[in-house]
């Protein structure tokens, strides 16, 4: 079985870490094309291909640094910029820092992808300094697979795996040798651990335990630099023929700067800037992560772990895209929302059908695109007809169940929808539970979303029906069947995204007061965080947002941003223990998902939605600034803003620039194609003596608001603190 592992408790084999990775892609590659790194820079280049690590032999000190025996704390990961698909591991071997870089070349295309590493070794010590700087190939990795042969090949500086030029390098090592667990009785990583290095140019194993380590000797004077890169074309038996030394020889730092550029171009289409570079960081690396796990158009929640389109993540995957001006790879996904009305993993639920209208008419709205709503239409109605059907039914509602995880095979309600309706709302099934008002929340957002879809295409036979049903509905969830605040779920829905409860409902507000004090309020200052579903638990933030309780949901932003689970990149588990659901990751050498499934595509989405709401948000006709920045930000001279933000009303964006010569700052607002009707609420946090000026005139607070109503595009706007 290509999972297993030789001797896995031999104390001298250093195995991959396997505390966390994050997934690199040339932008919609097939989930086998997809590159794992692990902190400290060691990663696969393609599921079930090898590991591939950079280690570093101390002469001096007889004593072998490898990022996997590093504790974690020594090890500092970063996206390229905090916002880019490049990894970048730093770490210390003696005097030396190591700083790795890592991307995924398209090569030609997403189908052909080329892993590029870059390798800077800097002496950050007052003397001469000399190590052994190894590039080292093995089985083992964060998704490696059986290594059977591995040959040294001078033409192409690197190895031969499979007979395949696999290892491409722009340096000639010192020295090159491989090694096989049959033949020498010996694994790679023991061999080198020893401060020995393999011999041979051949190496085969029949049960895949091959190596093979490049060598470079490394001599450097007090803050000297060592170069080098290498080309790891990602599952090359796939490829053409086609010359393969020919990318090694190009300098992979520019090769990492050219795919920086270009990546730039393609994800901060919406731009934050923030006094605590985290929440910009976030922002940009959650959608980082989302897009790095779209499979061929389709997203992801998770690359490997879930490899099917599921509906209820995805839809606000999607709609993350379209709030980060991504709306050609949001309309992509949307062909699969279309294609699979009931995808997941566990059967058809019913909260599908709703999450479905409310995301293909989030997507028009930010859109505008009346020939693509018109285009979609058909399946806005099949949706909209079976609310209707499951709002009315006399008996279970069964369908088949296609591409699920393999328990659900064997689960009695692996095709069970709803059940009989009762008091006018749908009995229905959803992650297992029957969570009432989850589901009908749902439904209601997407009569809602279907009502409005067809009175934007003139078919108000349509929409009167499915508005009849929505009014019916709204009622039923307010009726003391439904017990709202009961659920965590009812609460990580229910003011946004559904609109299920209004805002300024005094029970609403109650209800989250409540849950707040007994779930997340664990006395003197400490934070309970959600054990299980952490996207609950970021989309109750959001809720709270939009009921104007600003501390509770940047309490849960600290929350993440303090305590990642891939540190310093980003990635948030989904805190479920769900292991490996599809029992794939059973085939592969290496990382082993025993507990939890980083990056989780769903959290990265509302934890990306959250932040932008910070800074702007709809309500109505009007837009709101600034209604969820922390309070800390004001005051100290700080530059604030977005860039580029679809909204349902225009694109809007914002930016705070400090008096030069008095406490306070100007704040230039622009919304195009044209400001919004109802104008702006300023919704920042400013002291109550605060002044703020608009065309020359004070502007009176209301009720922690300052509005702004304006005919033109852009306006400029005064604060004065006191």
């Amino acid at each position: 079985m290509a999972g297993r592992q030789p001797d896995e408790h031999h104390p001298h084999r250093i195995r991959p870490r396997a505390d966390s990775h994050v997934v690199l892609s040339a932008e919609g590659s097939a989930d086998v094309f997809k590159t794992f790194v692990e902190p400290g820079g060691s990663f696969s280049p393609g599921v079930g291909s090898y590991g591939v690590s950079v280690w570093v032999w101390l002469e001096s000190e007889q004593h072998l640094v490898a990022p996997e025996l590093l504790p974690r704390d020594a090890i500092r990961d970063r996206l390229l910029g905090g916002i880019l698909p490049i990894v970048r591991s730093r770490w210390r071997a003696g005097a030396f820092e190591v700083d790795l870089r890592l991307g995924v070349e398209a090569c030609p295309d997403e189908h052909h992808p080329v892993d590029v590493l870059a390798c800077r070794v800097t002496n950050r010590g007052r003397h001469l300094a000399e190590a052994i700087v190894l590039l080292v190939v093995r089985s083992l990795g964060p998704a490696g697979g059986p290594l059977r042969s591995i040959a040294w090949c001078p033409e192409i500086r690197g190895f031969l795996i499979h007979d395949i030029p696999q290892v491409l390098g722009s340096r000639t090592p010192l020295e090159a040798g491989c090694v096989s667990l049959s033949e020498d009785g010996v694994s790679l990583s023991e061999l080198l651990r020893a401060g020995q290095r393999p011999r041979r140019a051949l190496a085969t194993d029949p049960d895949g335990w091959c190596g093979g380590s490049l060598a470079y000797h490394v001599a450097l004077e007090a803050g000297g630099e060592w170069e080098a890169g290498w080309s790891f074309p990602v599952h090359p038996a796939a490829r053409p023929a086609e010359p393969a030394a020919a990318p090694s020889y190009l300098l992979a730092r520019e090769r990492i700067e050219t795919l920086a550029d270009q990546w730039r171009e393609r994800l901060t289409r919406v731009r934050i800037d923030a006094p605590d570079a985290r929440y910009s960081e976030a922002f940009h690396a959650s959608l980082t992560h989302l897009v790095m796990a779209v499979d061929q158009g389709e997203p992801r929640i998770a690359t490997v772990c879930y490899p099917l389109f599921w509906t209820r993540d995805c839809v606000y995957i999607l709609h993350a895209f379209d709030k980060a001006g991504l709306h050609d790879l949001a309309r992509a996904g949307m062909r699969a929302l279309c294609e699979h009305p009931w995808g997941g993993g566990f059967g058809p639920e019913a909260d599908a059908p709703g999450q479905g209208l409310w995301c293909l008419h989030e997507h028009y709205r930010l859109t505008g695109d009346r020939d693509w709503l018109a285009g979609v239409y058909p399946h806005v109605r099949e949706r909209a007809e079976w609310l209707l059907r499951m709002l009315h039914t006399s008996e279970p509602i069964r369908l088949p169940a296609r591409n699920v995880l393999p328990r659900t095979r064997l689960h009695p309600e692996q095709g069970l929808v709803c059940e009989v309706a009762s008091h006018g709302l749908i009995v229905g099934r959803m992650d297992g539970h029957r969570p009432l008002f989850w589901v009908n929340a749902w439904a209601l957002a997407g009569l809602r979303a279907a009502a409005q879809a067809a009175r934007e295409l003139d078919r108000e036979a349509d929409a009167e029906p499915w508005t009849a049903a929505a009014d019916a509905l709204a009622a039923a969830l307010r009726s003391e069947v439904v017990r709202f605040g009961q659920n965590e779920r009812d609460v990580s829905c229910a003011v946004w995204p559904t609109g299920a409860r209004e805002a300024q409902d005094p029970a609403t507000v109650d209800a989250f007061v409540r849950w707040w004090r007994e779930h997340r309020d664990g006395g003197g200052g400490e934070y309970v965080r959600e054990p299980r579903w952490r996207y609950f638990e970021v989309a109750q933030a959001h809720n709270l947002l939009k009921l104007g309780r600003r501390d509770e949901a940047l309490s849960t932003i600290e929350e993440f941003l303090r305590t990642q689970d891939a540190p310093g990149l980003y990635g948030w588990a989904e805190g479920d223990l769900t292991g490996d659901p599809t029992g794939d990751w059973r085939l592969i050498r290496g990382w082993w998902p025993t507990s939890n499934i980083v990056p989780h595509g769903w959290v990265a989405a509302e934890m990306l939605l959250l932040l932008r709401d910070l800074f702007v948000f709809e309500e109505g006709d009007h837009l709101v600034i600034g209604g969820g920045l922390p309070r800390g930000w004001f005051g100290d001279g700080h530059v604030i803003g977005i860039e580029g933000a679809p909204t349902y009303l225009g694109r809007v964006s914002w930016r705070i620039e400090p008096f030069a010569e008095s406490r306070g700052f100007t704040l230039t607002i622009r919304c195009e194609p044209a400001p919004p009707p109802g104008g702006y609420r300023l919704r920042l946090p400013l002291p109550p003596a605060a002044n703020v000026e608009f065309d020359g005139a004070g502007v009176r607070e209301e009720n922690g608001d300052w509005p702004i109503r304006c005919d033109r595009a852009e306006v400029g706007i005064g604060v004065i603190l006191p």
